[in-house]
């Protein structure tokens, strides 16, 4: 079993984890501005603006939340989940949602 660094619950009931190994080997090392922003990681999980399903792999759905503060003018977090198997696959700043294929679930 993955060590964990946190599991979430969705708005839609889904528990989606995070393990440490994915912090630590693909978001610090590929998105090391997210270094700062776990807590926003999860946040972005259990409190989104909107869920996408990802253009690129319809198993996988695409969380964003809006921000102030994010570095190089990005305005949303994004956290990309593989749902079927219950995990973070990646998070880091984006401009926009377009990134975004079909809409799931937005907050109201």
């Amino acid at each position: 079993m993955p060590a964990l660094m946190f599991t979430a619950t969705d708005p839609r009931g889904g528990t989606v984890s995070l393990t440490r190994d994915c912090w630590q080997e693909h978001i610090l090392v590929r998105h090391p501005v997210m270094a700062r922003h776990l807590a926003k990681v999860q946040e972005t999980l259990t409190s989104p603006d909107a869920i996408y399903e990802s253009k690129r792999n319809p198993a996988s759905n695409l969380y964003f939340k809006a921000y102030t503060g994010l570095p190089a003018g990005n305005r949303y977090v994004m956290v990309v989940a593989h749902i079927k198997r219950g995990y973070v696959q990646s998070s880091f700043p984006v401009q926009n949602i377009s990134k975004g294929g079909r809409l799931l679930w937005r907050k109201a």
